[in-house]
């Protein structure tokens, strides 16, 4: 395991794990899947702090917040710019993560 920020949040976020754990749960007669709940994991984590680099919010808990979709929004467009071009790179994970939002 990565000891890096975004370990330290996926390990301090009650709504990650408990993502991690309903997914185990859910494939574990499916075979060896950690390598995909990890990855699933760090890519929550990555883009809770990118949300909390440009807005308030510090917790998954946080996005769920109707009024607070607009920050998810800005801060998800925000961390796939690139500096070089200024362009938005894919994918787009919010339409990944929550597709009936």
């Amino acid at each position: 395991m990565n000891y890096d920020e975004v370990s330290h949040v996926v390990q301090n976020d009650n709504c990650i794990l408990q993502l991690g754990q309903y997914v185990f749960n859910k494939l574990k007669s499916k075979g060896n899947n950690d390598h995909y709940i990890r990855q699933m994991m760090r890519e929550v984590g990555r883009m809770v702090l990118a949300a909390q680099n440009v807005t308030p919010l510090k917790k998954v808990e946080e996005f769920f917040i109707p009024k607070n979709f607009p920050r998810y929004i800005c801060s998800e467009e925000g961390s796939r710019v690139r500096p070089q071009n200024q362009h938005i790179s894919n994918p787009v994970f919010s339409t990944q993560a929550w597709p009936a939002v």
